[in-house]
């Protein structure tokens, strides 16, 4: 990407999201360079939400509670295709002028209804 491509970027992702949990789906995990990778989330509103975390090798950090929220507590054998699709709970925070994630956690199932599975399985029969 150019200068200009990120800064577009950086500005269109500027506090679009209201503070607050949210329950997204991962649409794009990728590696953008060493250790570094570049995440989609979904919301239900269709808006898009991209992020890049930074992996740390010696602490527990926010990428880390992202594939645990997305595959279990201390998943290590997948590949990041295998976090596409699964769904999540984050807590933004809007700081100064941009989007931060503050929270990453597991949907929690108890909290789900009927609705929230049925749009789940609707939006996948549509797909094809």
């Amino acid at each position: 990407m150019s200068f200009y491509e990120y800064r577009a970027q950086k500005y269109a992702n500027q506090r679009k999201y209201a503070d607050g949990s949210h329950k997204v789906s991962l649409l794009e995990v990728r590696e953008k360079s060493d250790l570094k990778f570049a995440v989609k989330f979904g919301f239900r509103d269709g808006n898009v939400l991209e992020k890049t975390f930074t992996y740390h090798v010696s602490k527990y950090g926010p990428f880390d509670a992202l594939i645990d929220a997305a595959l279990g507590r201390g998943a290590t054998d997948f590949e990041l295709q295998d976090l596409v699709g699964k769904h999540i709970e984050i807590e933004i925070l809007n700081e100064e002028r941009f989007t931060n994630i503050k929270r990453i956690r597991s949907v929690n199932v108890q909290k789900l209804t009927v609705d929230d599975f049925l749009e789940d399985e609707l939006e996948e029969i549509t797909e094809f």
